[in-house]
């Protein structure tokens, strides 16, 4: 049976949202790093030792309601760091700072190969508000049930650099399905609102990071958007951007 892009959104939503909460008002429901690196730990998912731990862990909670069977219709779909999910549509998920205007996505080859193979992908972004681990007693703790520092973290340190501040916990205030063809792409291109970014980054490993898209989300067209969920936006605010988009 085919579904459509708003219902799959809305069952993508169910999948995270009946786990870390919807967080209004703000604070309301917390997700705790510590739990939710144990938690993926625990089931064996590949990435728990990643600094950026919340993306990684709505990842988790949506592959991990495929396979117990809460959400039906959708296969989920693995290849090194990409956690997709293939239902009717391909879907992405992601975490974004609720005050941010951009998305640092994904790999770009990788995207555009996605996007012609299965005609065009899905994106969830939950817009959330963290906690920073200002101490580092987070990060420590975090590094020590990895195993120690990896050796590019230690030269980082050893010259100087400090390093990255992890999110000691999240919560979620809203969330976002948007939905890219081809066309879109190249559409987002044109107009600037999908930008490719490659500054001489690396990963944690040291190696250099391959050229990846950025969504400008303040600068996207409101029809590209599938559907929203609105936790903490005041209401007739909301209703002035969102009014003709149904909640997902």
């Amino acid at each position: 049976m085919q579904r459509s892009k708003q219902q799959e959104a809305s069952l993508i939503n169910d999948a995270v949202l009946t786990t870390v909460g919807q967080g209004s008002p703000r604070g309301a429901s917390w997700v705790e790093g510590k739990d939710a690196v144990r938690e993926m730990k625990k089931a064996g998912f590949g990435s728990w030792r990643e600094v950026e731990w919340p993306g990684y862990y709505v990842k988790y909670l949506l592959h991990d309601a495929i396979s117990s069977g809460f959400i039906a219709g959708f296969t989920p779909e693995v290849e090194k760091k990409h956690y997709l999910a293939g239902g009717s549509y391909l879907w992405d998920v992601r975490v974004a700072e609720e005050e941010s205007t951009k998305l640092w996505w994904a790999d770009k080859a990788r995207i555009d190969e996605l996007v012609r193979t299965h005609d065009g992908i899905g994106l969830v972004i939950f817009l959330t508000f963290y906690e920073k681990d200002r101490s580092g007693a987070f990060r420590k703790w975090h590094m020590k049930l990895g195993g120690g520092e990896s050796e590019y973290v230690s030269d980082r340190i050893a010259r100087g650099a400090p390093p990255r501040t992890r999110k000691s916990r999240f919560s979620v205030t809203m969330s976002i399905a948007i939905f890219l063809s081809a066309a879109d792409i190249q559409q987002g291109m044109k107009e600037g609102w999908l930008t490719e970014y490659a500054y001489n980054m690396r990963n944690q490993d040291g190696t250099l990071r391959n050229p990846k898209y950025m969504l400008h989300l303040d600068e996207m067209p409101i029809d590209k958007l599938v559907g929203v969920r609105n936790f903490n936006m005041e209401p007739k605010e909301f209703e002035e951007i969102y009014s003709d988009l149904p909640p997902c």
